[in-house]
């Protein structure tokens, strides 16, 4: 499995299972706005903690043929990373229009908030699951 894939499969379960931990305790804890607003950053802090160290065993774990192959990013690797932006693209471009719908009708800081991650979220996890699901079908 070349960086490419790796860091993909990385980003994918990295994001899964951090905001899939942080939306399961917010749909079920029953705590005040302020204590998801530190959890949230703190989710967010963990998130970036993680895909750095996720680079760097991805890099460190792939063979040096493979890293040389890296310096040349010939077409096939834009067109899978375009593909899979494009569809990503797509869910950010649905969610607005329901985040739109939100913001328009009085809804809390806090559903606001969370849909706004929710989709953020969502639109990553389908840009790296694809990206990840091209390089592995070639």
């Amino acid at each position: 499995m070349g960086l490419n894939e790796k860091s993909s499969a990385a980003i994918f379960v990295t994001t899964a299972v951090t905001f899939g931990w942080y939306f399961f305790t917010a749909m079920t804890d029953q705590a005040t706005t302020t204590e998801f607003a530190s959890r949230m950053w703190w989710t967010l802090g963990v998130y970036v903690a993680l895909i750095i160290t996720a680079m760097i065993i991805a890099a460190v774990t792939t063979n040096k043929g493979d890293m040389e192959d890296m310096e040349e990013f010939d077409e096939r690797d834009r067109q899978i990373e375009g593909r899979s932006e494009v569809w990503g693209s797509y869910i950010q471009g649905a969610g607005l229009i329901g985040l739109l719908f939100i913001v328009t009708t009085d809804h809390s800081k806090f559903v606001i908030a969370h849909s706004i991650l929710g989709l953020l979220v969502l639109s990553t996890l389908v840009s790296f699951g694809l990206r990840f699901y091209f390089y592995r079908k070639g």
